[in-house]
Formats: structure tokens, C-alpha cells, sequence
């Protein structure tokens, strides 16, 4: 499987909170790829989060960050114009887990609410 992380599992993971972490550790395998954006990591970069950013990619789920490309930003645009609501921060990781066709893991599954119902190509973790 192929996924994409969102900031707050990250935020989870360096918070130590266990139900993540268990989380990650039952759904992600050795043989998966994960993905973070380059939205998620401004976003810990802008708060206190970059160093469990470095610990979480460098030793415990190594991840690779996706560059936000000419596509994503417009399907971006798209999604946040069907739906005014929705974050522009998220729509940019929605867009980016929906063109790479990365499932989603991410516990504030009410962001992505609005892309869920109109955008049958987004896929998010259950279980989390």
C-alpha cells in the first residue's frame, strides 16, 4: 500500500500518543510506501513539530515528501472551490493523496468531509 500522512499523526507521533502509534504500527508494513507533503512539512517547520519531523522520517517511519506540482495545486483550487469550507492547506494533501493514489491517514477526518463526498478518489485509513 501507498500512504500519505497528514501533520497530525506526525504531531501524535512526537506527543507519543499511543493510539497512533499503535495505529501506525498495525496498518504500516515494511514493504509500504509512505509519503508525507511538503504542505505537512511547512506546517511542522511553522510550529515547534520540525524536530519530531526529523525523528519520525529518520527512524521511525521513514517517509518521503511530495513536491506540490502545477496538478496538484489545481486540483487543489478544484476541491477547495467545490467546497469553500475546506482549507486550502488540506486541500493541497487531499489533491496529493488523490493524484498520487495515496490513501490518507490523517484523525481529523472531519477536514476532509466535503472532498470525501464529492471526490470518490480520495481514500482514507480506517480504524485511526
Amino acid at each position: 500500500m501507498r500512504y500519505l500522512l497528514d501533520s497530525n499523526i506526525i504531531i501524535d507521533f512526537g506527543r507519543n500518543y499511543q493510539p497512533t502509534i499503535e495505529f501506525l504500527k498495525r496498518t504500516l508494513k515494511d514493504s509500504d510506501e509512505v509519503f508525507i507533503s511538503v504542505v505537512t512539512e511547512a506546517e511542522m517547520f511553522a510550529g515547534e513539530s520540525f524536530r519530531q519531523l526529523d525523528e519520525f522520517l529518520n527512524h521511525s517511519f521513514p517517509a518521503v515528501a511530495l513536491d506540490v506540482n502545477s496538478d496538484i495545486a489545481r486540483k487543489a483550487g478544484l476541491l477547495k472551490r467545490s467546497n469553500p469550507p475546506l482549507d486550502l492547506v488540506d486541500a493541497l494533501i487531499a489533491a496529493t493523496a488523490i493524484l498520487n493514489d495515496l490513501v490518507l491517514i490523517t484523525r481529523n477526518r472531519k477536514h476532509f468531509e466535503g472532498v470525501l463526498e464529492g471526490v470518490k478518489e480520495l481514500k482514507l485509513a480506517e480504524g485511526i
